[in-house]
C-alpha cells in the first residue's frame, strides 16, 4: 500500500494527539497532519495532496455539515470519515449521501476505532451498502427519526438554537440575515410538530440529536 496522507480535523487538541498515536502505531508509512479550524483545514488541503480526512462534523468555527459539500466537490478523490460525537443515526445516511466514506461515533472502543480505520485505509467502505442498511434500520424501527425531515441547514440552526444561541448570533455564523433565521426556525418547528423549543429539545434528547 502506497504511504497514507492523512489530514485528522478536529478542534480538541487532545483528540487529534490520541489519533495520530493510534495511526502512527498501527499503520506503517503513514503522514499524518492536523487541522483545528476550517482555516487550517481548507489552508491544508489547498497546499497538500492527501490520500485520507478524518474529519469532525463541529470545528471550533463552522458546522462542517455547511461545507461538506464543497470539500467533496472540491476534493473528489480525498477520502472522508466523520469522526464524531453526534449520532450515526441521524447524521451518517445524509453524510454518505453527500460523498462520505464512513461514520465513527467518538465513543467507540478501541478496538473498533483500529477496525473502522483499517477499513477506511483499504477503501473496503461500501457506501451503497452502508447506506441501504441505514435506511433499513431507519424503516424497522417503530418510529422513524423526526430530524431526517431536516434540511442540512436546518439542522444546524437547529443545533445553534438547542445550545442557547440567539438568532443573530446564528444568522452571524450562517452569514445569513436574522429574519432568514426566523424563517428558518418556523420550518423547524413546522416540520418537527411542535410549537415551543421544550418539547423539541425533550425530543432531541430522546433521539440524541445533539451532544455537547
Amino acid at each position: 500500500m502506497s504511504i497514507l496522507k492523512i489530514l485528522v480535523a478536529d478542534d480538541h487538541a487532545v483528540l487529534r494527539l490520541g489519533l495520530k498515536i493510534v495511526l502512527n502505531s498501527q499503520f506503517k508509512d503513514c503522514e499524518v497532519d492536523e487541522a483545528e479550524d476550517s482555516v487550517s483545514l481548507f489552508a491544508s488541503l489547498q497546499t497538500k495532496t492527501y490520500t485520507h480526512l478524518i474529519l469532525d462534523l463541529q470545528l471550533k468555527d463552522i458546522n462542517m455539515i455547511d461545507v461538506f459539500a464543497e470539500i467533496r466537490s472540491l476534493f473528489p478523490t480525498l477520502q472522508i470519515l466523520i469522526y464524531s460525537m453526534n449520532e450515526e443515526a441521524i447524521y451518517a445516511q445524509r453524510l454518505i449521501q453527500l460523498g462520505a466514506s464512513g461514520f465513527l461515533n467518538k465513543q467507540a472502543n478501541r478496538a473498533k476505532l483500529i477496525r473502522t480505520l483499517q477499513i477506511f485505509f483499504h477503501d473496503n467502505f461500501n457506501s451503497s451498502t452502508m447506506y441501504e442498511n441505514i435506511s433499513r434500520s431507519s424503516s424497522n424501527s417503530n418510529q422513524l427519526n423526526p430530524f431526517d425531515k431536516l434540511s442540512s441547514r436546518e439542522t444546524i440552526v437547529l443545533q445553534s438554537i438547542l445550545l442557547g444561541k440567539k438568532n443573530k448570533e446564528i444568522s452571524n455564523e450562517c452569514n445569513l440575515k436574522p429574519t432568514t433565521i426566523a424563517t428558518y426556525k418556523s420550518r423547524i418547528y413546522h416540520k418537527l410538530g411542535y410549537s415551543n423549543l421544550m418539547d423539541i429539545r425533550r425530543l432531541a434528547e430522546v433521539y440524541k440529536f445533539i451532544s455537547l
